[in-house]
């Protein structure tokens, strides 16, 4: 079944009351799990520009003393854009996958021991 098509209809079925949300949910957690959860890992952020690694390492005085242009210069805008759309695209699949972990019914160990594992390595990274 293509994925608009089961969508559509675990939609339907919950809709018409042929599954409760609980099912509904369970249903979901089994096919993020077979379907798309190797995309569920943690995305490294880019590598910093020399420039804003320059900066950090300055002293404190010196940070402070930084000119308003420098956080406008392009490179640390690209970077500072792309960190946090990784960062807020990691937290999401964080939540996502506490999710999918409590939609798993208790007694199936292998499958919530998968989705735990996987937070697990987001955790590593800060994640959690």
């Amino acid at each position: 079944m293509k994925p608009n098509e089961r969508q559509k209809k675990l939609l339907d079925d919950l809709g018409t009351g042929k599954i409760t949300k609980k099912d509904f949910d369970q249903e979901i957690a089994y096919w993020v799990i077979t379907e798309g959860f190797e995309e569920l890992v943690p995305r490294p952020l880019p590598s910093m520009p020399i420039l804003l690694r320059e900066y950090h390492a300055l002293p404190k005085e010196k940070k402070f003393k930084t000119d308003e242009s420098f956080w406008r210069k392009p490179e640390v805008i690209n970077y500072m854009e792309q960190s946090r759309e990784i960062e807020a695209e990691n937290r999401a699949n964080v939540v996502w996958l506490m999710d999918v972990h409590d939609w798993i019914p208790e007694g199936d160990e292998l499958n919530r021991g998968k989705v735990k594992e996987r937070l697990e390595e987001f955790s590593i990274k800060g994640y959690s």
